[in-house]
């Protein structure tokens, strides 16, 4: 996985942990928000690319 890629994941789950614990979230949720971002992220780097249209 490139490296700009990899901050990208990093600083996804910091903002999401970040903005759980203002929500007033225990260390576990603001954990699971944070594994979730990442989750999202990382598929959307990955998705496959689109088939061609038969003529």
């Amino acid at each position: 996985m490139p490296d700009l890629q990899i901050a990208a994941l990093a600083a996804a789950r910091e903002a999401a942990e970040r903005a759980a614990g203002e929500e007033g979230c225990g260390l576990i949720d603001r954990v699971r928000a944070g594994s979730w971002v990442v989750g999202q992220v990382a598929r959307s780097f990955h998705k496959p690319a689109p088939r061609p249209k038969p003529h």
